[in-house]
């Protein structure tokens, strides 16, 4: 995947959305080519975002309501 780009580049935060399985997987802490912290989420979680102030991120809005 193009993670280590990014990564490379300094992008603070990569978000992956899933909306087939819920989820949204955060990478965090770039260095070199690759992502420090990854973390999950799920329908339900909520996480803090520190490239958006550390406003509070909602998983549902990301991947919307379960069909």
């Amino acid at each position: 995947m193009k993670h280590g780009v990014y990564a490379r580049f300094g992008i603070p935060e990569l978000w992956l959305v899933d909306p087939i399985r819920g989820t949204v997987t955060v990478h965090a802490s770039p260095k070199g080519d690759a992502y420090r912290e990854v973390t999950e989420y799920r329908r339900g979680d909520s996480w803090r975002s520190s490239t958006l102030k550390g406003a509070r991120v909602r998983t549902i809005d990301a991947v919307g309501p379960e069909r």
